[in-house]
């Protein structure tokens, strides 16, 4: 007998797709801003400036509880990001290495994701 695939409606579609787009675009123009300003700093000589480490761990903790919740794709960018050294600094990876220990056993069922 065929497994009927849970369906979502059109409206939280939209609401999901809205909510991870955000939440990449802010992802990525932050770490975006702080490499940016970091090396602007260092063009003039100034090599003391550092990256904020309170914003990027701000918004890489709301991007991990975000994957977590969201299942498989955003984990998977998530441990793609804690991957690159050259991206981040280590407090902010270590945010995001919490992601490496996910099993796929604890993610929603992947019915849930289907599209309609």
């Amino acid at each position: 007998m065929a497994r009927k695939t849970a369906r979502i409606n059109r409206f939280s579609q939209i609401v999901r797709f809205l909510r991870v787009s955000r939440l990449l675009l802010w992802t990525i123009w932050v770490i975006y801003r702080e490499r940016r300003r970091v090396i602007r700093a260092h063009e003039k000589g100034n090599y003391e400036v550092q990256p904020n480490i309170e914003v990027l761990i701000k918004v890489l903790v709301a991007f991990r509880q975000t994957a977590i919740k969201l299942g498989v794709l955003m984990i998977k960018l998530g441990q793609f990001l804690s991957s690159r050294a050259d991206l981040l600094p280590e407090q902010a990876l270590a945010v995001l290495t919490a992601l490496q220990d996910v099993k796929f056993a604890q993610i929603r069922d992947p019915g849930d994701y289907a599209l309609c």
